[in-house]
């Protein structure tokens, strides 16, 4: 199967969970694969069975809510394959879970630095590329806390309801005279933050590779 035979796609926080299900599936497919994470031997292991699976991958240190580290992963990544098609912004955490009363600025602020403004920095960072191939796919990893507030998580509730619009509104910007990208968000049933043997986000991720595959095969121009 190479349905994604010659595309780029960068993950973030691909090295375990879901994220590394996505590089394991789109690697399959035939795309050439970078993970962009903080654990470097998550990442290691990663792309070691990328390449067993005769992908081509490549790991990048970066941590998302730093605007330096997500120029970083676009620059390396254009180094090494030339082109960024895909961006899977997946990288995030669950922030703490704790009434409001309860959870200090500190803990409320890391959760809005890495899973909201790290998707825009790493969208931001890919979007130039995509507006000159006149072609790019940016897909949101959300949560069922963004459809949806759950007690105790009020932090992460609040930043899945808002990361999911970002790569939308960067489209319709980039579309509105050049075109070319085309945005999505994916919400996942369940998460698996474990994700040592990937069965559970193996059998999750099926609808998404079936899906998502797809979606990232078709560029526009």
């Amino acid at each position: 199967m190479n349905e994604l035979a010659d595309k780029v796609a960068i993950i973030t926080g691909g090295g375990y969970g879901i994220g590394k299900q996505i590089a394991l599936k789109y690697g399959a497919a035939g795309a050439k694969i970078v993970i962009a994470a903080r654990s470097a031997e998550p990442m290691k292991q990663t792309c070691a069975e990328l390449e067993r699976l005769g992908a081509r991958a490549i790991q990048v240190s970066a941590d998302v809510s730093k605007e330096a580290d997500c120029a970083k992963m676009a620059a390396e990544t254009m180094k090494e394959f030339g082109r960024i098609d895909i961006l899977v912004n997946n990288a995030g955490i669950s922030g703490p879970t704790k009434r409001i009363t309860d959870m200090s600025l500190t803990e409320w602020q890391e959760t809005i630095d890495i899973d909201l403004t790290g998707t825009w920095l790493a969208t931001r960072a890919v979007l130039p590329t995509m507006d000159k191939q006149r072609a790019g796919n940016v897909i949101n990893i959300s949560s069922g806390a963004g459809r949806r507030g759950y007690p105790m998580r009020s932090a992460e509730a609040a930043v899945r309801a808002d990361s999911r619009p970002v790569p939308v509104a960067g489209r319709d910007e980039q579309n509105g005279d050049r075109g070319g990208s085309r945005a999505g968000c994916d919400v996942p049933r369940a998460r698996h933050v474990g994700g040592n043997d990937g069965s559970d986000d193996e059998r999750r991720l099926r609808q998404h590779h079936e899906l998502g595959c797809r979606f990232c095969a078709e560029t526009e121009s």
